[in-house]
């Protein structure tokens, strides 16, 4: 099975600035990838024109919310219906000033991320072997190694005895339709978690 899983992040690693902070990663099977492509990018076209951003531009979410169409974006969600979204998280309101995850934040990322990881191999049937790409956006803060997150991985599925085989890519996300929709799915998680209306509670998991 050849499977492409896509992540971003929302919030920040700082007590002082956003409540939380959050990675989410949806995944798809290899042979779905370019219908779910075809159907980000038309929703994207439409989208851009009715908010007034230059086809070429990326659209972010945020500019959603900003255009007062998170609505629209809700519903595309929907539709598309992908069904492996993903979120671990920690709350930044129950962590001290000092507290150990603000002092390496690429080694946070890295046990953010295995954590859910782990919630998928957990709750998800996943037929082995497995190939999995797995693509994220350059600018996140996790990556700061590059080596350091995919290691951290095979090490810990090594441990675990899964045949999983991955790869890890770092791409911007202007580049890459599915990193985009990652950035999308990860703004309706974080604002379902902050407003405490979380849906998939068993895809979400807060760690701390």
């Amino acid at each position: 099975m050849d499977i492409k899983m896509f992540v971003d992040e929302s919030g920040s690693l700082n007590t002082h600035k956003l409540k939380i902070f959050s990675i989410t990663a949806f995944f798809v099977n290899k042979n779905n990838v370019p219908k779910i492509k075809n159907k980000v990018k038309r929703f994207q076209i439409k989208m851009k024109k009715e908010i007034g951003i230059d086809i070429k531009n990326e659209l972010k979410a945020h500019q959603f919310n900003l255009s007062k169409k998170t609505m629209e974006l809700n519903e595309f969600l929907e539709k598309i219906n992908i069904q492996n979204i993903f979120t671990s998280y920690i709350d930044n309101r129950l962590q001290p000033n000092n507290s150990n995850f603000y002092k390496n934040k690429n080694v946070t990322y890295n046990f953010i991320f295995k954590s859910l990881c782990e919630r998928i191999l957990d709750i998800k049937n996943l037929k082995e072997p497995i190939n999995v790409e797995i693509i994220i956006d350059k600018r996140e803060i996790g990556v700061g190694s590059f080596k350091s997150l995919e290691e951290y991985l095979r090490a810990w599925l090594l441990e675990r005895n899964e045949k999983i085989n991955i790869e890890l890519k770092y791409i911007d996300s202007k580049e890459h339709w599915g990193v985009q929709l990652a950035d999308y799915y990860s703004f309706v998680r974080f604002r379902q978690i902050l407003e405490n209306n979380i849906k998939d509670s068993e895809k979400i998991r807060k760690i701390y």
